[in-house]
């Protein structure tokens, strides 16, 4: 008996191993010393091994032949999976796609049922395996292992942001498999304590909860094993400390003490319609004083949230991006080496489950693109990229036929139109002035109808959708006796529009406040 259980604890601690290994190969980077590592580790190996041991003990009185309150057990296990797998199929099919369906509740129904049954068959299929031969015993063995190594990789690589029940019953699927893997050779009925070595069970059931408890009070380890590790994160969450109701310093404008703080703009697994217009002036769009030259873009402002004094990084479309998708100054940071050390935006989303999809043209990179290798070679991180010089109106018949055949998962698209950058060259029927302003603004006028039509395509693909409008910079006609941009930090090459669009999570209003763009 001793034997039996001491392979639980080995296997439980095993399961920690190759996550902890797998959680390093993945984002390693993210502990930032070797004593996060380790006491990342350590609680992994310690909450697993009591886990499945502990499940061990459980699942033994219904696996032994001649114990009378076998098949009762097995009934109650069997009940509990059916119940499991009735919650995780009501959540795993509340998607658009799925809940609406006529058969879901029978779908639901039958998955509970041959989870159940599943369960039921296995653990009084054990005492026939018990009687087998060792041969047997061995690949009942192998199975189990495979079975929940099988469970840990798809919890970690398969929409590791979505989903809870589904990771959740994965979760569980292993943790069971493990419990049962040494139960061909554990005969008693319900095992005793008593015939465990008391010293070292004490110590690891004391351990375990310990240092979880330490790990989630590390702000940065507990960050990165929640990020990097698929079981771990769902054992380490009760040990927590609650952020909800923490006390705030009174003072006039704060909320009393002990008043639960409010959350932010809660975003997740919300799609995303990020378009930026190259060289498109602030001063065009009416919410900034313009005269009505883009009414599509002015509607769209009207119904968002306007930030008034934005300001590009830099006027110039390789640096402005650059800052813009990695959220740092990227002239400083390319000054002091390379970029490709830093995450991206499409980096950090891909983590929370997101799809990820950009259509841009070369030129992005065209101003030192000897600094922007990198950024380039990857394409910003995103997983699907057309980069490629295309006109507004090409833009949207592709992102029609990107969105027709996109997961339904979260998605962040990256749009940028390249009108009206220099050559200004429009339809006629577009242009009110032969000038290159009025030439400039007939771009201005193609890009306004065509991100109405992006707008309008994606909305119609992913309802409720976030978009974003803003600029890499702006353009001078002379302001300052200057054409173009890149060459002046005045308000005509540097100050861009930025409204964000967020229907039921985000208000129409505007700031005031100057921000980066």
């Amino acid at each position: 008996m001793k034997q039996v259980h001491l392979e639980r604890l080995g296997v439980g601690a095993g399961l920690g191993l190759v996550q902890v290994a797998l959680a390093f190969a993945r984002s390693g980077d993210l502990f930032l010393t070797a004593r996060e590592q380790l006491e990342f580790g350590l609680a992994t190996a310690f909450a697993l091994s009591v886990c499945v041991a502990g499940l061990g003990l459980v699942l033994d009185g219904a696996c032994a032949s001649h114990s009378r309150s076998a098949p009762a057990l097995r009934l109650l296990y069997a009940g509990l999976a059916t119940a499991l797998g009735a919650w995780a199929g009501v959540l795993l099919t509340e998607g658009r796609r799925v809940r609406d369906l006529g058969a879901r509740p029978v779908l639901v129904t039958l998955f509970a049922l041959l989870l159940g049954g599943a369960v039921w068959l296995v653990l009084r299929a054990l005492p026939r395996v018990r009687a087998a031969s060792g041969t047997a015993q061995r690949l009942w063995m192998v199975a189990c292992g495979s079975v929940a190594l099988v469970a840990l990789l798809a919890d970690t690589w398969i929409l590791p942001r979505g989903y809870p029940a589904f990771h959740v019953t994965l979760f569980v699927l292993a943790l069971f498999v493990l419990a049962l893997l040494s139960a061909p050779r554990s005969e008693a009925s319900v095992p005793v304590l008593g015939r465990w070595p008391w010293l070292g069970v004490t110590v690891l059931v004391v351990l375990a909860p310990a240092s979880l408890w330490h790990l989630a009070r590390q702000p940065n380890a507990s960050y990165a094993s929640l990020e990097s590790a698929a079981f771990s994160a769902k054992l380490l969450q009760p040990f927590l400390p609650s952020v909800e109701t923490r006390p705030v310093v009174a003072a006039p404008s704060t909320p009393a003490e002990g008043t639960p703080v409010a959350r932010g703009v809660d975003l997740r697994d919300r799609d995303v319609l990020l378009i930026t217009v190259d060289a498109l002036r602030a001063d065009l769009l009416q919410a900034w004083g313009g005269t009505g030259l883009t009414p599509e873009l002015d509607k769209l402002a009207a119904e968002s949230f306007r930030f008034r004094r934005a300001y590009t990084p830099a006027p110039h479309t390789s640096y402005a991006l650059a800052s813009l998708l990695t959220a740092k100054f990227i002239k400083p940071v390319t000054e002091l080496g390379s970029a490709r050390d830093h995450a991206t935006l499409p980096d950090l989303l891909k983590r929370y489950g997101y799809r990820t999809a950009a259509f841009y043209p070369p030129a992005v990179f065209f101003v030192d693109g000897a600094r922007f290798q990198t950024l380039s070679e990857r394409g910003f991180g995103f997983e699907y990229r057309k980069q490629m010089f295309a006109s507004a109106e090409q833009r949207v018949t592709q992102l029609s036929s990107y969105l027709a055949q996109a997961e339904p998962r979260p998605l962040f698209v990256w749009m940028h139109l390249f009108e009206p950058h220099e050559p200004y060259e429009p339809a006629p029927e577009l242009v009110s002035v032969d000038s290159a302003r009025g030439r400039y603004e007939g771009e201005v006028r193609a890009c306004d109808r065509a991100i109405a039509q992006l707008v309008q395509t994606f909305r119609a693909a992913r309802p409720n959708a976030t978009v974003i409008i803003s600029a890499d910079h702006g353009e001078e006609f002379g302001d300052h006796g200057g054409s173009y941009h890149g060459s002046t930090l005045f308000d005509e090459q540097v100050h861009v529009p930025l409204f964000w669009s967020s229907p039921g999570a985000v208000q129409p209003g505007e700031s005031a406040a100057p921000r980066n763009a």
